[in-house]
């Protein structure tokens, strides 16, 4: 079955500090209280989906994340903000529920 709550985080200095990219979860409000759950404004928002927490299908499910935002047009993929999104050094999902 897929986690009812979930987190994927990011370290780009090997594990010494983490920031999370994403929050996913079956009910957001309930889960991850604070944490809002809509669209994406900016690329680096960090945000909580109900989308891929149900619990169908509970075999060969999967989550899809992408650290850059395909419909949040990016006018500058040089910028320190994208940049920053992009450097990871770990990769760490965090199931909570």
């Amino acid at each position: 079955f897929r986690p009812a709550g979930m987190l994927i985080e990011r370290s780009w200095d090997y594990g010494r500090n983490w920031n999370v990219y994403r929050y996913f979860a079956a009910d957001c409000k309930q889960t991850f209280p604070g944490i809002p759950n809509k669209p994406q404004d900016d690329v680096d928002d960090v945000i909580c989906t109900e989308d891929f927490s149900s619990v169908e299908p509970s075999s060969n499910g999967e989550v899809i994340f992408r650290a850059l935002n395909p419909q949040i047009p990016v006018k500058d993929p040089y910028s320190e903000k994208v940049q920053n999104l992009l450097k990871v050094t770990n990769l760490r999902i965090n199931f909570t529920k």
